[in-house]
């Protein structure tokens, strides 16, 4: 028996997390950067993967370590959808947008390669440890002669590691 109810249930392709424990070189900090894509057509999908995610990363992984977690999420940067709410609530994560010391200006990102929306929804995120700072965060806004690399504009943050030991 299907366990999913209806089609808009279904993900529309596979998914998944690719992560990796760095070192900085010559100190003794390391730290966990994972990256993701959420299913673009079934919001039950990204919550169920979102939950996944969260437990991945608090069952997991070494919680000394901090972490880094980029991704086109899908889902609105927003208090109250619950992918996000997921992502910082389960997975004990802060948004490094809200959390900058300085940022950008805000533009959707997601394009569809037409002209970025000043203010629009933020579907790709960097979420970080909350002993994570975030000195700034913007949406980079590159284009080549009026082409843009891709339909989603790039999230960027200059973050600061927590000293090894200091939680």
């Amino acid at each position: 028996m299907d366990e999913f109810e209806n089609e808009e249930e279904r993900a529309g392709s596979p998914r998944m997390v690719t992560w990796v424990r760095f070192g900085v070189r010559g100190t003794p900090s390391m730290f966990y950067a994972l990256n993701t894509h959420l299913d673009n057509r079934s919001e039950t999908a990204r919550r169920r993967a979102a939950t996944q995610l969260a437990r991945y990363l608090t069952n997991r992984l070494d919680p000394e370590l901090p972490r880094i977690v980029t991704g086109d999420f899908n889902a609105p940067a927003a208090a109250g959808t619950s992918v996000y709410d997921t992502m910082l609530t389960e997975g004990k994560l802060v948004d490094s947008w809200t959390r900058a010391a300085k940022r950008g200006e805000q533009y959707g990102t997601w394009h569809g390669y037409e002209q970025p929306v000043p203010g629009g929804v933020r579907i790709d995120w960097i979420l970080t440890s909350p002993d994570v700072i975030t000195r700034y965060a913007a949406v980079n806004l590159h284009c080549d002669q009026g082409r843009y690399p891709s339909d989603h504009l790039p999230v960027q943050a200059v973050i600061a590691l927590p000293q090894p030991g200091r939680l």
